[in-house]
């Protein structure tokens, strides 16, 4: 989206689709999850990876938003050291090309 503003995640506001705004944030933050079990490898991002879709639906997750977040956390940069506070008028499609995170897929959640 041309106007798409960073949402309150931020920084994850580069990893949110525009569906994270749907009132079932659960499944933005397994998605973020996995974005930065990839990128850091940190015993809390697996797990939180691995444990918090229990609850969800596994298919959408599974075929859809779990391959996306690992190939876009292969893919990127790190996110760790990105001023992001000096980005606040940088458009998130250019943000999102310039670390090299892919497009979301577009679901229905």
């Amino acid at each position: 989206h041309h106007g798409e503003t960073y949402p309150s995640c931020t920084p994850h506001g580069v990893t949110c689709p525009s569906w994270a705004t749907h009132p079932s944030r659960t499944l933005h933050g397994v998605v973020v999850k996995w974005f930065e079990a990839v990128q850091t490898g940190l015993p809390m991002c697996v797990l939180g990876a691995a444990f918090g879709p229990i609850h969800l639906s596994l298919q959408v997750l599974a075929t859809e938003l779990i391959p996306w977040a690992v190939r876009s956390g292969r893919n990127a940069n790190c996110v760790l050291n990105i001023y992001y506070e000096q980005r606040w008028e940088q458009p998130v499609a250019s943000l999102r090309e310039e670390i090299g995170i892919f497009p979301p897929p577009a679901v229905r959640v």
